[in-house]
């Protein structure tokens, strides 16, 4: 189990913006404009990334990074004691971005919650950290998310 210390929240931080970035770089490969970053205002978790589309509508989207190798996608859904995660996002679409093999995993944030009260995904405590994590694991061929190879 890794120590939830400060130097460990330090490089999954940096982990996720390096995740931020990548998804950052996908949306705008794909025609759209990034309007605002949530890192650049400091502590805001309603979202990671603001968005318009190519049709001009402004969207949010929530960022996560997994460096596993796994036929499962992580969804964190509670952490000290309260709702997190999915749970806790603003975001219109959740990403998931697999490092490991350049996959990002994109889902409508109110469809992933309804998918997940309707079929009761598996839940695991997050064993690589001390922070008291829940997660759902997903089976990547739900056809829930949709992958973009990199």
């Amino acid at each position: 189990m890794i120590k939830d210390t400060y130097a460990n929240f330090t490089k999954l931080l940096k982990e996720g913006e390096d995740g931020e970035d990548t998804v950052i770089n996908f949306l705008q490969s794909r025609g759209n404009t990034i309007v605002d970053k949530a890192r650049d205002k400091g502590y805001f978790p309603d979202w990671d990334i603001k968005f318009k589309n190519t049709l001009g509508t402004e969207l949010t989207a929530e960022v996560k990074t997994d460096k596993s190798v796994s036929n499962n996608l992580v969804v964190e859904y509670k952490s000290r004691g309260k709702p997190s995660g999915i749970y806790s996002t603003k975001a219109d679409y959740y990403f998931i971005y697999f490092v490991n093999d350049g996959t990002i995993y994109v889902c409508n944030s109110a469809e992933l919650r309804l998918w997940i009260s309707e079929n009761s995904p598996k839940k695991v405590m997050n064993k690589n950290n001390d922070s008291d994590t829940y997660l759902y694991l997903i089976p990547k061929d739900t056809g829930l998310f949709t992958p973009y190879e990199l």
